[in-house]
């Protein structure tokens, strides 16, 4: 449980790298509801209707297509600069790839996840205690080792070392130091420095209930229902975003084919959870609301055979 807890707190972070390295838009995100569904169908033997297999093409294959087409797009520009895999081409193979290795490997921790609680009995609160001692421990050991690492002075070294001094001359990956000066800032009063260090308690606090509600849905509903909660937030996110950009009439193609890319993923998760069901060319013939009904009719249909057999059993006796 240790090895991949501790897997799973890496991976997060090597996501959150690439973000900063600016290959946001080689992140194939839909793809990973496949890779859990796949992994679950190996530990749990589960078992694909049609109405989920079409849901999994809609919210996987339609936002690969528009991802694939948004990085043509992204290469044809005559603005280059801004994206680091075009300003290095060899760089998109690579990051597709670790992107997609990186979300495979997270979907098995989150099924490994469902199996510890389901066949293991470990409750969440375990979990998210290991977690937060392993997280404290690993990620401490890294800041202790960067701390003292300076990055050079390239275009690279300005993308993935984002902290620096006051002068912006020396850049590190993290800092101890610069990390306290930005808390306790002497340009800010005392009232201010002490309502920063609330908002990062309160942030660190919000963080672990994040964490205990994430292992509470993949124990609880499922390690797909984890997918649909981050799509959903991030939709939600986007949403807003959405609003903001019709009003200042600033509109970006990346945000436009990741939009609709989501509202084909949302979709298709939808269908798949049976929130909405499609009633048409026998789609739903196994969707938990019909198999019910066709249990419950065999169930009924079961109990009048074994009435009519105690009453032909009983005229039998009769006879006799």
């Amino acid at each position: 449980m240790v090895l991949p807890l501790s897997i799973f707190l890496i991976l997060l972070k090597a996501i959150e790298l690439l973000y900063i390295l600016g290959l946001y838009d080689l992140n194939f995100w839909m793809i990973e509801i496949l890779f859990v569904i796949l992994i679950k169908i190996i530990f749990f033997k589960t078992i694909i209707y049609l109405h989920q297999k079409l849901a999994l093409f809609i919210s996987s294959v339609f936002p690969i297509l528009l991802k694939i087409t948004l990085i043509i797009i992204k290469f044809q520009e005559s603005n280059k600069e801004k994206e680091t895999f075009i300003e290095y081409p060899w760089v998109t193979p690579i990051g597709i790839i670790i992107f997609l290795l990186l979300y495979f490997r997270e979907s098995f921790i989150v099924c490994k996840l469902k199996w510890y609680f389901d066949l293991k009995f470990i409750s969440e609160s375990k979990i998210l205690i290991i977690y937060g001692i392993l997280g404290t421990i690993l990620f401490l050991l890294w800041s202790i080792i960067v701390n003292f690492i300076k990055c050079n002075q390239n275009t690279f070294s300005e993308k993935i070392c984002i902290v620096s001094d006051s002068e912006g001359l020396i850049r590190y990956f993290d800092n101890f130091i610069i990390f306290l000066k930005n808390i306790w800032r002497e340009e800010r009063s005392a009232f201010e420095n002490i309502g920063y260090i609330i908002l990062l308690i309160l942030k660190i606090a919000f963080s672990a209930y994040q964490f205990f509600l994430i292992f509470l849905i993949i124990k609880v509903l499922g390690p797909e229902y984890y997918i649909f909660a981050q799509w959903l937030s991030n939709f939600i996110i986007d949403i807003i975003c959405l609003i903001y950009k019709i009003i200042i009439d600033d509109w970006e193609i990346d945000f436009i084919f990741n939009f609709i890319a989501e509202i084909f993923s949302i979709l298709g998760i939808i269908i798949y959870f049976e929130f909405i069901e499609l009633n048409f060319c026998n789609i739903n013939k196994n969707i938990n609301r019909n198999i019910n009904i066709r249990a419950e009719g065999e169930s009924i249909q079961l109990l009048k055979e074994m009435e009519e057999d105690k009453e032909d059993k009983d005229d039998n006796e009769e006879i006799e």
